[in-house]
């Protein structure tokens, strides 16, 4: 079994793993969650993992040229070079933590007696 296959399979389980760069920085950053989506068909657009030089690379996908994938990171002003579509593993996506979605829980809680007073007068939010 090629070592594509056999990190697909691990993903296949559930498993997350950290992002390492800033490659696609803002949307991703070092430290985020990510979980993989094996056996899925990349999209126009979708943040994709794939195998490269016993790493695991996360780039946006943009399109296939016969079995070749090019894709790009966010943070970088040129393309990758067009890869074999077996090094594919899947589309990842953002796991958020804990803490930042009970942040963001707190933060609206606190906004909704403002909010709640702007809608019963009227006025513009």
């Amino acid at each position: 079994m090629s070592l594509p296959k056999l990190v697909q399979r691990v993903f296949e389980k559930g498993k997350t793993t950290k992002v390492i760069s800033n490659s696609m920085f803002p949307k991703l950053k070092v430290g985020d969650n990510i979980k993989i989506i094996t056996k899925t068909k990349p999209k126009f657009g979708d943040i994709i993992v794939y195998f490269s030089n016993k790493k695991l690379i996360v780039h946006r996908f943009y399109f296939k040229l016969k079995n070749k994938m090019i894709t790009k990171g966010d943070n970088s002003k040129y393309f990758d070079k067009p890869w074999n579509y077996k090094k594919y593993i899947g589309v990842a996506k953002l796991k958020i933590k804990f803490t930042e979605r009970l942040y963001s829980l707190i933060h609206i809680i606190k906004a909704l007696p403002r909010i709640i007073k702007k809608i019963i007068l009227k006025e513009k939010l």
